[in-house]
């Protein structure tokens, strides 16, 4: 008899644990699936002047920065911005 039940038992959490495991990847992949945002997305006033307080703000850190990496580092983030600025403004004329 207990035998029979430890082998219910090991089934019923297997099936439970791999029921668990499916529920919890699925809400996982729905919060990592892209969805593209709108056209006029970030290309507001007030977003491009953000993103350009962003670059400057890497610049000055990049400037101040002690280590080369670290200037590096910065470099390359105000890089980013810029790069997001540049994107915006694209999508804000319309090419």
């Amino acid at each position: 008899m207990i035998p029979v039940l430890l082998d219910v038992l090991t089934i019923f959490f297997i099936v439970a644990g791999m029921a668990l495991l499916w529920l919890n990847l699925r809400g996982w992949r729905r919060r990592t699936v892209g969805i593209a945002p709108p056209e006029h997305a970030g290309t507001s006033d007030a977003e491009l002047a953000r993103l350009r307080a962003e670059a400057e703000q890497c610049l000055k850190q990049a400037e101040s920065s002690v280590s080369q990496a670290d200037h590096e580092t910065w470099l390359r983030m105000a890089a980013e911005w810029i790069n997001l600025i540049e994107d915006a403004e694209q999508r804000r004329s319309g090419k």
